[in-house]
């Protein structure tokens, strides 16, 4: 999820600074018609976005969720990869359905009938609080704090000032943007070394290392910040050395929290709460 969202970023960078020397409007208008390539292209892709087989299987549907599942693999449905994962998904889809009618007979705030098509909106809300009960509360505590901390550790604050470092030691508009399009390239290279440091070298010590050198830079950083700031223009080499901090700073936090985070919450809840737990742990990190 970070390396689309920092690539996002840095594709929507790369090309507005490509078009600020246009002429009159299109300088701005040509970006905005351009995010319409990718909408349209999504748009028409969902006419031939095959059907999840997961939910056509929860609706009793289990030779077309076959069918589908086969496409997604480019495979035959009789190839014994794909017959094993449909019989998995409907054992796991079967398990579900008797956890819910267990709550139904605990709660009694269900409808009579398929839990999975007759929910009330109060029971559907209930179902919710089951991410709080006792045995699965340190998990929501994990997965909510995390995604918390990863924007409170204060990147987006850091990223936002560099302006202002970039402005005083006098460097020129092209420069202060240049520069600004480098650190997203920084942060992109950190989240991209994710890809294989997350399972050698584990999720956990990734946090730990990333909180040490964060802190390091950040402490180093914010002292530079305090005895120079209203100076940079002559001490032009303590600048650079508060942008180099910066750089090192924000290519840790790609590389540990800023992925890491998005990891841990899909991991450590149980099937039938993983979708709530995510959507828990999204709301803290946009909040």
């Amino acid at each position: 999820m970070e390396l689309r969202i920092v690539t996002g970023t840095l594709v929507a960078f790369s090309i507005t600074f490509g078009t600020k020397h246009l002429a009159g409007d299109w300088a701005w208008r040509l970006p905005f018609l351009l995010q319409l390539i990718p909408g349209l292209v999504l748009g028409f892709s969902a006419f031939v976005l095959p059907f999840s087989p997961r939910w056509l299987a929860s609706r009793f549907e289990n030779k077309q969720a076959l069918y589908f599942l086969a496409q997604l693999r480019h495979l035959s449905p009789e190839n014994c990869k794909v017959q094993n994962e449909w019989m998995e998904m409907r054992v796991d889809i079967a398990y579900l359905r008797e956890l819910n009618d267990q709550n139904e007979a605990e709660n009694s705030l269900f409808q009579t009938g398929s839990c999975l098509s007759r929910l009330t909106i109060v029971g559907l809300l209930v179902s919710w609080f089951d991410c709080f009960k006792s045995r699965y509360w340190r998990r929501t505590h994990i997965a909510v704090g995390i995604m918390f901390f990863q924007q409170f550790v204060g990147i987006n604050v850091l990223l936002y000032s560099t302006h202002t470092v970039f402005k005083e030691i006098r460097l020129n508009n092209d420069m202060q943007l240049a520069m600004t399009g480098i650190l997203g390239a920084v942060q992109l290279v950190g989240v991209s070394s994710c890809l294989w440091t997350i399972d050698k070298i584990g999720r956990k010590r990734l946090l730990v290392y990333g909180s040490c050198l964060m802190l390091i830079c950040g402490f180093i950083f914010a002292g530079l910040i305090c005895q120079f700031s209203s100076v940079w223009s002559s001490h032009r080499d303590a600048a650079w050395i508060c942008i180099g901090f910066l750089f090192l700073y924000t290519l840790a936090f790609g590389a540990t929290w800023g992925s890491v985070a998005w990891t841990v919450p899909s991991e450590i809840f149980p099937t039938p709460l993983r979708a709530k737990g995510i959507a828990l742990s999204a709301c803290s990190y946009w909040l």
